[in-house]
């Protein structure tokens, strides 16, 4: 009787054991669904295309598939190209439909494939390409360039665990958990945990808000720009101006500048803004790398629009995300400089909207529409900004 009573116990524990683990894993999957987080990132660029909103995945980032999938339905007349560096362009600074594939193009490889799409749709009238000056630095991992362009949602154990990581960290709160499960995805709107609960990701223009991190929800992980700070210093630095630079890598872009100088109507090299303090950190004489890339660009014969120096255009370090992020503003600023020094490029900004937004938002990052009700920007760089 002891034999069976003990049976019993055990079947009855690990029989609730199993319940518990099914109960676990079910409610994961189900959260997952529930975000949108199982959808692939052509399926994200439709809802948002269809629906408004952002995409904001926290298992992947695959801005490549989501921009191409926009492109697909877009018959932009400006595109820009690059890295997350150039995100802040948004539609509301042109005159004429635009795509930005900021994050897309992190490399010479996907320059070369999104200009290889882009030639089998309508020819853009303008092209802004941003460069990152560690593109071409020899001592570059190769894991830097093998971007992530599959388009699926392809679920791993580490996906499925992931809710409870966001309840133990308190990025979801309880709260939002069961409400999540009993609202059968009504609320709140977005595709993907960043957007629903972050506020952070991409709109339908391309363009990224980055949401709690700059509305003070969760923290900067580049407070007083330390981590760039300390990411950009010594030679074998990814972010160092000083580098033995990569002929051979600027001769493999050369090749992808040409094919889309052959499509495009104009063509612009950006180099984007460094926050001041960075730049500061950089002596003129250890910038060999980026005074290197800006000789080759000029031999080229390329239009290019150098915008490392923020504070040559009027922007402060209250104005960006972090130490290699410009916000809004800066780009704002940065793009009224380019259409006053070259009467080509002014028909395609919008001029009047560009000056409100250095007028009214100066020294934020942010515009208030990025954030959620009740809440606005804050110093959440840890600068001593004052926002209003």
């Amino acid at each position: 009787m002891r034999g069976r009573r003990g049976m019993r116990r055990y079947l009855l524990v690990m029989g609730g054991m199993v319940l518990l683990s099914l109960a676990f894993w079910g409610a994961s999957y189900l959260t997952l669904v529930l975000t949108r987080e199982t959808l692939r990132p052509s399926e994200a660029a439709e809802i948002v295309a269809r629906e408004g909103g952002r995409y904001g995945s926290v298992l992947r980032y695959r801005p490549y598939p989501f921009k191409l999938a926009l492109l697909e339905r877009e018959q932009p007349e400006i595109v820009v190209l690059g890295s997350s560096r150039v995100m802040m362009f948004r539609q509301e600074f042109f005159s004429r439909p635009m795509l930005n594939f900021g994050g897309a193009v992190k490399s010479v490889e996907t320059l070369d494939a999104v200009v290889n799409r882009l030639r089998e749709r309508k020819r853009p009238s303008l092209a802004v390409v941003g460069f990152d000056y560690w593109w071409f630095n020899v001592r570059r991992d190769d894991d830097d360039v093998l971007d992530d362009i599959a388009d699926t949602a392809d679920l791993t154990l580490h996906d499925l665990v992931q809710p409870a990581v966001w309840l133990w960290e308190r990025k979801l709160g309880l709260a939002d958990f069961t409400d999540l499960l009993t609202s059968l995805g009504e609320a709140p709107p977005g595709v993907g945990f960043a957007a629903k609960f972050l506020g952070a990701g991409f709109q339908r223009d391309g363009s990224y808000i980055y949401g709690a991190t700059t509305h003070g929800t969760t923290p900067s992980p580049d407070p007083q720009f330390r981590r760039t700070l300390r990411r950009s210093t010594g030679p074998r630095s990814k972010f160092t101006l000083d580098f033995t630079f990569n002929e051979e890598d600027f001769h493999e872009l050369s090749a992808a500048m040409r094919k889309l100088r052959e499509i495009a109507g104009q063509v612009i090299v950006l180099l984007p803004p460094v926050a001041e303090p960075v730049l500061r950190n950089h002596v003129p004489e250890a910038r060999r790398g980026l005074d290197r890339l800006m000789e080759l660009i000029r031999a080229e014969g390329w239009p290019l629009a150098e915008y490392t120096d923020p504070t040559r255009y009027g922007s402060d370090a209250c104005e960006f995300i972090d130490g290699m992020h410009g916000g809004v503003v800066t780009y704002a600023r940065l793009s009224l400089d380019m259409a006053r020094g070259d009467p080509s490029l002014g028909r395609y900004f919008d001029m009047a909207r560009l000056e409100a937004i250095v007028r009214e938002r100066a020294g934020h990052a942010t515009l208030p529409e990025d954030h959620p009700p009740g809440r606005r920007e804050t110093d959440f760089l840890k600068l001593g900004c004052v926002k209003g």
